[in-house]
């Protein structure tokens, strides 16, 4: 059992130990929020599979199934996003709660295919956040 962990423990990505795991680049936000069962919080980044909220403090739990509501700016005005999601990570430290979306309307998915599509055009994807 032990030579089982050693052998995992080497075979641990170089760096800071996590590998990144998305499957497209987030989008950083500093004026957004993500309404979550009717509590409001900030909207760190997104992108069309998921977001990150924080700072977060609530009751969610790795695996919930959550309704989701996102105001973000783009070209000029506030679009809203409403969608359902399912909670896959919580960092109680860092006060994070990181979801992917699921069940998306077609058209919700859609416009959110659009706005990353753009927002990748202009260069503005952050994958440290």
């Amino acid at each position: 059992m032990l030579d089982k962990l050693r052998d995992r423990l080497r075979r641990r990505p170089k760096g800071d130990g996590k590998a990144d795991r998305r499957r497209a680049p987030r989008y950083a936000e500093k004026l957004a929020t993500a309404n979550i069962e009717g509590v409001s919080y900030p909207l760190r980044n997104w992108n069309h599979l998921g977001f990150m909220v924080a700072p977060y403090v609530g009751d969610q739990k790795v695996g919930f199934r959550i309704k989701v509501r996102m105001v973000v700016p783009f070209g000029g005005r506030p679009i809203g996003i409403s969608a359902d999601a399912r909670v896959v990570r919580i960092d109680k430290r860092r006060q994070e709660l990181g979801a992917e979306f699921i069940d998306v309307p077609p058209k919700t998915r859609l416009q959110l295919e659009q706005m990353a599509k753009a927002r990748h055009a202009r260069g503005s994807a952050s994958q440290t956040v």
